[in-house]
């Protein structure tokens, strides 16, 4: 599900000015980040940072579609900014996110750290209730490498890997086209898969992802992020004075 406009271009300017300050940092002893030249092309740790971004994932017309996808009071479980430039070009075939960042891994699963920060790969429907939110900062659409899903694949957890893409490879998919400001709501267990875009340009993509607050996973407990759970709305991403 596609909603235009749900984000307005004022609050969608404040964010790309929050990642192009820290381009303009240049800290290349951040774990969290990776570039491309000077553009980071992804960032593993939105909910941790301070300011806009951090206060973006309790942003009020946001939160409250995505608590009603998971069906009640929203914890947030992760959340990446993703850039596809001209420089960062790939094609991705068909996926679902089955992994969970989670305080520890717990024994017997395999070690998966990224950016020095754990992930638990689920075999069950334990991510039934979560949603993936993808704001588009600036356009997703064919021609930038936007996403494309099989909807009603959720279904089912197919892992994930070369029998995956086999058997979904005949079909297109439907692309979820993204004008700047537009949010993608969809389950992390949804089939997707992107191509490379065909003309210059940056699409970056700030990828968040909530879950119910009673989160069950196996032997694990979800990743300690700096937030409030349940998450409480925000207005603004500006902190006013005195807030906590």
């Amino acid at each position: 599900m596609v909603v235009e406009d749900l984000v307005p271009s004022s609050v969608v300017e404040t964010l790309i000015s929050a990642v192009d300050e820290i381009e303009q940092r240049g800290d290349r002893k951040d774990i969290s980040l990776s570039w491309t030249e000077d553009m980071i092309t992804t960032m593993m740790n939105v909910p941790a940072r301070e300011g806009a971004l951090g206060r973006y994932i309790r942003y009020r017309p946001v939160l409250e579609l995505a608590e009603k996808l998971v069906g009640g009071p929203a914890r947030v479980t992760g959340g990446l900014l993703l850039d596809k430039n001209w420089e960062n070009n790939f094609d991705i075939g068909w996926h679902h996110d089955s992994g969970e960042f989670v305080a520890a891994i717990p024994p017997g699963e395999p070690e998966d750290i990224r950016n020095g920060m754990p992930v638990l790969r689920t075999h069950g429907l334990e991510l039934a209730q979560n949603v993936t939110v993808r704001l588009a900062l600036e356009p997703s659409t064919a021609e930038t490498g936007g996403l494309y899903l099989l909807p009603g694949s959720h279904k089912k957890n197919l892992g994930k890997g070369d029998p995956v893409v086999e058997m979904f490879k005949h079909l297109e998919g439907e692309l979820a086209h993204q004008p700047a400001g537009s949010v993608l709501f969809y389950r992390p267990l949804t089939l997707h898969r992107s191509e490379k875009r065909t003309r210059p340009g940056r699409r970056r993509i700030l990828h968040i992802k909530y879950g119910p607050v009673d989160l069950q996973l196996p032997g694990a407990e979800p990743y300690p992020w700096p937030h409030p759970c349940p998450l409480t709305p925000v207005d603004s991403l500006v902190e006013p004075d005195g807030d906590d």
